[in-house]
């Protein structure tokens, strides 16, 4: 009756009754007898509206199952019989006979007896009403199983709703035989019945559901509960890691909201071991039972998680819940105690990161795609304020508009890195080397990570460098100088020996002359003076006099060009002229291991150049080269070393320097720009001139240098020179690739460059 008592008031209907009048009185009667037979089927029908409206009173006042014990007593009083059941089928299709047990239920002596049966189980005339779904009338004894209560006369009904078995009537043992009004009575109940019993058993039935309903959500509640308190355990740890608590403290207040999980589970305790101490609540007990998950900090084992609980609570499958926390618990621990202990480092690191950067004026910035400081060190913090919110240019320039020619904004441009050397005027004007270095984040963002270098001891030392390899240069030099005046000073005081020896022989003829023209002399006495001596060896002592001064006369000038200080100011110069120099100079030390071939080209323009610098970065190429060479000599012989000058265009000249000597090892060639790269073998001392090279090239001149060398093959360094004003080889040099100012890509790590040592090409900074 979904679930709600109804009120079901009995219908009579007449045709019904009409035909049980006609059953009692056999037929049409005789007019004579027909108000007697009238009146006696109003009585049959008084009497059965009376049995039906008591039945319906026991619905009413009863919903157990002692209603069907009561109407059954009633239909029993209607039928005259000794015996009943009225049982109904349940929702596993078996029959339930709640009656059986007040009427024969003591007097049953079968070893087997119960109210609720198998529809399949039920034989004889109970199989008959049941699976026929007919009524079944016997007025004779019906055989019955041992034990079972005699049934000399039997009649049964079904209760039948829509086409569907929904209980059954069985009555047995009327003194006399059961009518044909005793089956119209059975019916009508039956009838009455069926609605009332299938609401009956779909109360009891909704009943039940909304027992076990109940039931379950009492379980539910209670699960719930238990687990909003596992997840307030779990949200406390994620808070206590929020609010920055130490791992210690993390540790301790967890085993406090741990023991607060197990609060409804008597004699169920719980603990955290870690690192060896034990934090636990005071009524903690031990027990022989218990549930232990591990934790971990990073990869290694620190403690575990244990619940201590009695062994049949253990074995519950409803305690399966609380192993999935222990477990989720020491797993949410060991992350969080992980992360803390990462965070950790992570500051300490940052911390010692951050001192480095400060005591080595060293900065760091990361910015974003629009240019916003994201992180600047706390050195520069100090120095430019807070920078949240800034752009770069707003932060470091103090200007509105961007500079579209900084390394931060190229490197967003290009994606690649970019390294320059700036000068910091908010920063003392302090030399620094910045490289910005493009990276992309997981968010698929780009930032610029910016790094600035101090280079003032950088710088000091370069001086000091080129300073102390001037003086070496100027050594070497003095070591020539001295070879190559030797013999003309060697020749020149033969020869003037000669000559005064000579002025003697002639200063006596011209006495002798002399005094023969004063007629002192006879001619018989010849002259003492040597004709062969007059015109032929006096000449060539004179000649050889002269050639001398000239050649002294040359490396003077020659030592002049080249022993003369930097100079700022560029003035034309013939390039050949200055090679060829530099060339005079070192040849009598460079000719003794290798032969110089010089192949000038006569149609280059007089170029802009500081001739002395450049000079003295040719003469240490020679003598590079000559060391190189030398390491060789005893394996081939004398070496080669050819210089090359040649037009590129109308703004460009090139000079080209290749020796077949050892070449450089991949060491050396990786760091030989370094300005500290001091510790090389005493064989490629002049090789470390190329960083003076480098600064009288691209800083010097705006120019770029290659080099390519292999060990045992030679080295070959070609040099490229602006051949017009300097305004135009400034912008020029703009569309090279300085190694100050280098663009590389960010994602090969071992891109060439000047900071990795690595360098293969240098060319004109911005």
């Amino acid at each position: 009756m979904n679930g709600q008592n109804e009120t079901v008031k009995p219908v009579v209907p007449d045709p019904l009754f009409q035909s049980v009048a006609t059953a009692v009185s056999g037929g049409m009667p005789p007019a004579s007898e027909s108000a007697e037979i009238q009146s006696q089927a109003d009585a049959s029908v008084a009497s059965l509206v009376g049995v039906l409206s008591r039945i319906n009173e026991c619905f009413l006042r009863s919903s157990s199952d002692e209603v069907y014990s009561e109407v059954l007593d009633e239909i029993l009083k209607a039928l005259k019989s000794e015996y009943g059941i009225l049982g109904y089928v349940d929702r596993y299709q078996r029959l339930v006979c709640p009656s059986l047990t007040r009427h024969v239920w003591d007097r049953c002596e079968m070893a087997d007896k119960k109210i609720v049966f198998e529809l399949d189980e039920l034989g004889g005339v109970l199989a008959q009403v049941i699976k026929q779904r007919i009524t079944v009338c016997v007025n004779q004894p019906v055989p019955t199983p041992s034990g079972h209560v005699p049934i000399t006369r039997f009649l049964g009904a079904p209760l039948i709703v829509q086409d569907r078995l929904v209980g059954v009537i069985f009555l047995a043992n009327k003194p006399s035989d059961y009518t044909q009004e005793d089956v119209c009575t059975l019916e009508m109940i039956a009838r009455f019945l069926a609605p009332i019993v299938d609401a009956h058993i779909r109360e009891e039935q909704e009943k039940e559901k909304r027992i076990e309903y109940e039931k379950r959500l009492a379980i539910q509640a209670q699960q719930l509960k238990r687990r909003n308190r596992q997840l307030e355990c779990l949200a406390g740890l994620s808070d206590l890691a929020e609010r920055g608590a130490s791992i210690e403290e993390m540790v301790e207040l967890t085993s406090y909201l741990l023991a607060g999980v197990f609060q409804d589970l008597p004699n169920v305790y719980s603990r955290i071991i870690f690192r060896g101490q034990v934090y636990q609540a005071e009524s903690y007990e031990e027990t022989e039972h218990k549930l232990s998950a591990a934790i971990f900090l990073a990869d290694e084992y620190v403690g575990a998680v244990e619940i201590c609980c009695p062994k049949e609570l253990l074995d519950d499958e409803g305690f399966a819940v609380y192993r999935m926390f222990v477990n989720e618990l020491a797993e949410r621990l060991s992350t969080v105690l992980t992360r803390k202990k990462v965070e950790e480092e992570i500051h300490a690191f940052r911390r010692q990161t951050e001192l480095v950067l400060e005591v080595t004026r060293t900065g760091l910035s990361i910015v974003d795609q629009e240019c916003r400081l994201i992180y600047v060190d706390p050195w520069r913090r100090a120095v430019y304020g807070d920078y949240r919110g800034k752009t770069t240019h707003e932060y470091f320039c103090g200007t509105t508009e961007p500079c579209w020619d900084c390394p931060t904004a190229r490197a967003l441009r290009t994606k690649m890195r970019v390294t320059q050397e700036r000068i910091m005027p908010r920063e003392g004007n302090r030399p620094v080397q910045t490289t910005a270095i493009p990276f992309l984040a997981p968010d698929g963002k780009w930032y610029i990570s910016e790094i600035t270098v101090d280079l003032t001891d950088r710088k000091r030392w370069e001086d000091r460098l080129v300073q102390a390899e001037r003086l070496e240069a100027i050594g070497h030099l003095a070591e020539i100088l001295s070879r190559e005046m030797n013999s003309p000073l060697q020749y020149l005081e033969h020869n003037l020996h000669f000559l005064r020896e000579t002025w003697c022989e002639i200063s006596k003829t011209l006495q002798q002359l002399a005094a023969r023209a004063r007629g002192s002399l006879t001619t018989s006495e010849e002259s003492p003076l040597d004709e062969e001596l007059l015109t032929r060896e006096f000449p060539d002592a004179l000649e050889e006099t002269l050639a001398g001064v000239r050649r002294l006369a040359k490396i003077v000038q020659t030592l002049r060009t080249f022993a003369q200080p930097d100079e700022t100011e560029k003035t034309i110069q013939d390039l050949n002229a200055v090679i060829q120099a530099a060339v005079d100079v070192t040849y009598s030390h460079v000719s003794k291991v290798a032969d110089i071939v010089t192949e000038f080209d006569s149609t280059l323009p007089r170029i802009p150049l500081a001739a002395g610098a450049f000079g003295q970065a040719v003469s240490h190429l020679l003598l590079g080269a000559a060391e190189a060479i030398e390491k060789r000599r005893n394996q081939d012989g004398k070496g080669l070393i050819t210089i090359r000058t040649r037009r590129l265009d109308t703004d460009w000249v090139e000079i080209e320097f290749f020796d077949n000597g050892a070449g450089m090892h991949p060491q050396e060639r990786k760091n030989f720009l370094e300005p500290y790269f001091a510790h090389q073998p005493a064989s490629v001392t002049s090789r470390r001139s190329l960083v003076h090279l480098y600064r009288v090239i691209v800083e010097g001149h705006q120019g770029s240098v290659d080099v390519e060398s292999e060990e045992n093959t030679g080295t070959r360094i070609v040099i490229r020179l602006p051949a017009q004003d300097l305004q135009k080889a400034e912008a020029h040099a703009s569309h090279l690739t300085p190694i100050i100012a280098s663009e590389q890509a960010a994602a090969p790590p071992d891109t060439t460059t000047f900071l990795n040592g690595n360098v293969s090409h240098i060319s004109s900074g911005e």
